[in-house]
Order: structure tokens, then C-alpha cells, then sequence
């Protein structure tokens, strides 16, 4: 048999096995369709459902962080009443504490008592002038005081004035010469003052011999005190306040808590301030109105370091002068009270100097 005949005998009896195949599959798989329905179908089972509401779930409970107290502003505490005890809420800080008072019924909405006066970026709450009380000056404007003749003696270049008296009277004996024993018992208990004749004829003053006056003068007499002068004030003028304070009050006030960092302040404001009117008065012809914004730091020791002017609205005369004045403030050391607040060691002050038109 050739090759040929092989290949397709071979190729036909391929085809065969396949159908056969595909036949027997036909019938087992008609067989299994035909043994499933003819089994019984399964009775329906009855399901009930009850429809129950859900659990309610407990409400969160939102914890309220307790709000931050305020921190308090500062304010100026001249023409404010001065109250012994600490306020409940204070909204200020300043030198002393004060309570809510006012003299007007409220009329705004700030926490200030309302009042008239004219319209300042500042309130001040009294209208006074300024006062530069017992502060240093500069050495070429200090003069020293006349030295004031000591009581008892005269000066020796200027003669006693020679009474005349209506009846001659012996001339005074001359006194032995003083020893400094003599000196000093006079200096113990001193000869009281005759009294006045009737015809208030003075006494000619007996002559010491020996004994200089000025010692007697140094030994009997007290050395001469300055005058008093009062305490620095600022000079303030009433602003015109639109608050919420009315419990009419024989003064007005706020709530003001003193503080270290407000007593400070108060001291810092005495000491520029008198020195920055001090100059003011001088050159009063060399500055224009405005105001200037000046910003410095004071160390441990209360020393004034790198002051710089943030804003000027007036001239550079006013300016020169607002940091002199910032510069030569005697201030004294920080209090140990104010460390938590010091950055780098140093107290941050923002001051403004300002000159209204009249």
C-alpha cells in the first residue's frame, strides 16, 4: 500500500474516534438532564421576618476646652479709681487695680466708661498739666543754688547795717578770744534771741575774736535743703469715650488688674516722659505736630538697647529728640517678676510720642 493510501486511512479513522466521541458525550449528557427532572422539587419553605428598630447609639459627649482667659491690654491708669481689691474679670492691665465705674450712662460698646472729651487715639480719662518734679538735667543746664546766709551770722564783706537808737547806750565789751571748747558749748546750747523792745530797736551783734563765723555758721545751722518740687506727671486731655460701664460711680474706672509687667510700664513712661518734655520746651520752634512710633528693648540691668523709629509723621527734629529722650532714660532693672515675658533676656517696649494741634 503506498504512502498516499496510508495517510488517508489513517485521517478517516481519526474523524470516527471524534464523532464517537462527541456522540457518547451527547448521550450522557441527555441522560443527566433526563434523571433531574425526575426528581421530586423541593417544598417552599415560609420565612418570617420582623422588622425591629436599631439601638440608638449613645450620643458623643463633646468635651468644651475651657476658653483661654483673655490676655489683658494695657492701659493708663491716670484718672482711673483706685480700688483695693483685684476685680473678678480684668480686661486691663496697668500700676494699680481699679473697678467699673462711670460717670455717664453706657453708650457704647467697649469695656471703658463713657465720657466727653475730644477725640484721641488714646484714652485718658483726666485732663492735667504736666509736671517734671525732681529729674536730672543735663549738666550745662543745672545751676547751683546761691548759698543762703546761715542764721546768726553775717557775711563778712557785707557790714551790719548801724542802728540808731533813741537812747545812748554803752558800747558791747569785747569778748576774750574763743577757744574751740567755747565753740562747741555754744554750738550744745545756743543763746536764745532777745525779745523785741518796744520800739523793735535791733540789738547790735556782739564780735567774735579769734573765731572765724563760717565755722560757727557750719556748727549752728543746718545745711540748706532744696525746695520740693512735685512729683512728674504727664499732661493728659480728657478723651471722648463711648462705653458699655454704666454703675454711675463718683469717678470713672474699668477693670484693671495691677501687674509687675503695668507697674514697670508706668515707671518706664515717668522716665522718658519727663525727659522728652524736658526737650520739647527747648526747641519747641524746631518741631511740627504729628506723632513717632518708637520701638527698643530694656536688659536685666534697665538698660535702653537698639531703639528704632517704626513711623513719623511729624519732622526729624521730633524724631531726634523722641530718642534722645528714649536713650537717657534712667530706668531701673528689670523685676525678676517679668523673666517669663523677656525674649533673649529683654523687655520689648513699642512707645509713640505725640504733639496734637492746638
Amino acid at each position: 500500500m503506498s504512502e498516499g493510501k496510508k495517510v488517508l486511512l489513517a485521517l478517516l479513522v481519526s474523524v470516527l474516534l471524534h464523532l464517537l466521541g462527541i456522540l457518547g458525550l451527547m448521550v450522557w449528557a441527555s441522560s443527566r438532564s433526563s434523571a433531574r427532572t425526575t426528581l421530586p422539587a423541593p417544598e417552599p419553605r415560609q420565612i418570617t421576618m420582623t422588622v425591629a428598630p436599631l439601638p440608638k447609639e449613645p450620643e458623643p459627649v463633646l468635651k468644651q476646652a475651657a476658653a483661654p482667659s483673655p490676655t489683658p491690654v494695657e492701659i493708663n491708669s491716670d484718672g482711673l479709681a483706685k480700688a483695693n481689691a483685684t476685680p473678678d474679670r480684668p480686661l486691663f492691665e496697668s500700676d494699680i487695680n481699679s473697678r467699673a465705674a462711670s460717670r455717664l450712662a453706657a453708650s457704647g460698646m467697649a469695656p471703658l466708661p463713657s465720657q466727653e472729651g475730644k477725640e484721641r487715639p488714646f484714652p485718658e480719662f483726666e485732663s492735667k498739666k504736666y509736671s517734671l518734679g525732681q529729674q536730672r538735667q543735663p549738666p550745662e543746664m543745672e545751676m547751683a543754688p546761691a548759698p543762703e546766709p546761715a542764721r546768726g551770722a553775717q557775711p563778712e564783706e557785707t557790714p551790719a547795717p548801724t542802728p540808731k537808737p533813741r537812747k545812748p547806750e554803752p558800747s558791747p565789751r569785747p569778748l576774750p578770744t574763743a577757744t574751740p571748747k567755747d565753740i562747741l558749748a555754744m554750738a550744745a546750747s545756743p543763746t536764745p534771741e532777745p525779745a523785741a523792745t518796744p520800739d523793735d530797736i535791733p540789738k547790735p551783734t556782739p564780735v567774735m575774736h579769734g573765731a572765724r563765723k563760717q565755722d560757727l555758721a557750719m556748727l549752728v545751722t543746718p545745711a540748706p535743703r532744696r525746695p520740693r518740687r512735685p512729683a512728674y506727671q504727664p499732661e493728659t486731655e480728657e478723651t471722648r469715650v463711648s462705653g458699655s460701664i454704666s454703675n454711675l460711680g463718683s469717678k470713672p474706672g474699668a477693670d484693671v488688674i495691677s501687674t509687675p509687667l503695668g507697674r514697670y510700664r508706668k515707671t518706664i513712661a515717668d522716665a522718658i516722659g519727663s525727659r522728652w518734655y524736658f526737650y520739647i520746651n527747648q526747641k519747641m520752634d524746631l518741631i511740627t505736630v504729628g506723632s513717632v512710633h518708637i520701638k527698643f528693648y530694656i536688659n536685666e540691668r534697665g538698660r535702653v538697647e537698639d531703639i528704632k523709629i517704626l513711623s513719623n509723621s511729624a519732622n526729624g527734629a521730633f524724631g531726634d529728640f523722641s530718642v534722645q529722650s528714649v536713650s537717657e532714660a534712667e530706668l531701673p532693672p528689670l523685676p525678676p517678676d517679668l523673666a517669663p515675658k523677656l525674649q533673649d533676656g529683654r523687655l520689648e517696649v513699642d512707645y509713640t510720642f505725640t504733639i496734637y494741634p492746638n
